[in-house]
């Protein structure tokens, strides 16, 4: 059984040498963070692990201590005065690829994670996020649990094994909560497209950000819906309550809501506790064979910028980590296997003050490549659709010239002439 300890004593557990991985989004443990913020020198020596999620999880483990680390698979805006100090190591993998890295460590010393209070039969609930816990699971040493007696207790596959918890430190914190973006007609706009190459019957997969909650919000009129997602929104419970999303057909987990975290209000919370709602690790969300076997799956995802060649750009552009690949290419690939799936990627025609084109001729210098041109489908701005399928390279940029900003598009075929 596991031991009930304070924060204080589980700073005492720390030590230099240890490698401890803190799981991230909305399973954040709060109290354990807190603790070891008021105790620097118990991270002396330390190496962290984490995917923290940029905007929300805004934690530098690195930043506790001089001589402690932090190896991260998502970089955030907190990160980067650690990154300058040398003390950050950025691993750039797919999410598949880091929950088979946490899996796989041969020296995982400790995971921290936030869990929904309370055992049945010898039961726990990871509660908001499962995620990469599971993984991490199956390696680390010593697993300390946060037991949030304010968090929804979730149908989680696998779930949190109470015999396999080293140390709990009870607390009783509100959840944060997101609510959903504010749109603009430039963002309804661009989801109202978005809608038009969706089906009833489709599985969605959704990222998170403001152009996703405008695909989301524009699905009103279709018809029995499923999905199979990295996480949940408020937007997914208005499907729901609205009668669009029944995964009346599906062909693997029929009428089930398959996600691996929770991400918006209170409502949603409560409503991820309902039966048809499954929290299950990246292994299953992620996981391309998986997704590949889903019938008419489509992801839906957004980028920075997509050049002529059809090459999305959405983690890493002039030289700069913006966020990471996360799940993008996992959900594109697996979407690209699937029968009848499709691949749509959101994008704002321009920079927000409307000076540059997002559409460009070619990849800009230092940037890298998060989409590969052969597994994107649909390329979705406020001014319409580039149905990239099939298509040669000329007709791939004449498509995409013909949903750029207007003002652009005369410089970007000229642009592509000259290279053609």
């Amino acid at each position: 059984m596991p031991k009930i300890i304070t924060p204080s004593e589980f700073v005492d557990l720390m030590r230099p040498g240890l490698r401890v991985f803190i799981q991230g989004c909305t399973a954040e443990p709060p109290t354990l963070l807190e603790a070891l913020s008021e105790a620097p020198d118990a991270s002396r020596g330390v190496e962290y692990l984490g995917v923290p999620l940029p905007g929300y999880n805004r934690f530098d483990p690195a930043g506790l201590h001089p001589e402690a680390r932090m190896t991260t698979f998502f970089m955030t805006p907190q990160l980067r005065r650690s990154a300058a100090l040398d003390r950050i190591r950025f691993i750039p993998l797919h999410y598949s690829g880091i929950y088979r890295y946490l899996r796989e460590m041969p020296d995982l010393d400790m995971l921290l994670v936030q869990a929904a209070a309370g055992d049945r039969d010898g039961v726990c609930s990871f509660g908001l996020t499962s995620e990469h816990a599971p993984g991490a699971l199956e390696s680390a040493r010593t697993v300390v649990v946060e037991m949030n007696a304010a968090v929804p207790f979730t149908h989680c596959v696998p779930p949190l094994a109470l015999e396999r918890i080293d140390y709990i430190i009870e607390s009783d914190r509100a959840p944060p909560e997101f609510p959903s973006p504010e749109l603009d007609e430039q963002a309804r706009a661009l989801g109202r497209h978005a809608a038009s190459v969706i089906h009833d019957g489709d599985t969605l997969q959704i990222g998170i950000g403001r152009l996703q909650s405008a695909a989301m919000k524009a699905l009103g009129n279709h018809r029995d819906l499923g999905f199979h997602s990295g996480l949940i929104s408020d937007e997914t419970l208005g499907l729901v309550e609205a009668g669009v999303l029944t995964g009346a057909r599906k062909n693997r987990d029929p009428g089930v809501i398959v996600t691996g975290a929770v991400f918006g209000s209170a409502p949603l919370h409560q409503f991820a506790t309902d039966p048809s709602v499954h929290l299950h690790g990246v292994g299953y969300t992620h996981d391309v064979p998986t997704i590949a076997s889903i019938e008419r799956f489509v992801s839906i995802n957004a980028c920075m910028q997509v050049d002529l060649f059809g090459q999305v750009i959405a983690d890493h552009i002039d030289g700069r980590q913006i966020s990471a690949p996360g799940g993008f290419s996992d959900f594109q690939r697996g979407a690209r296997l699937s029968e009848g799936g499709r691949s749509i990627v959101l994008m704002t025609a321009t920079s927000a003050d409307g000076s540059t084109s997002n559409i460009i001729p070619c990849l800009p210098h230092a940037s890298v490549i998060t989409g590969v041109r052969a597994d994107t489908d649909f390329i979705v701005t406020e001014y319409g659709v580039a149905d990239l399928r099939h298509k040669d390279v000329d007709q791939k940029a004449e498509a995409l010239t013909a949903v750029a900003a207007p003002e652009f598009r005369e410089p970007l075929a000229r642009s592509w002439r000259e290279r053609r």
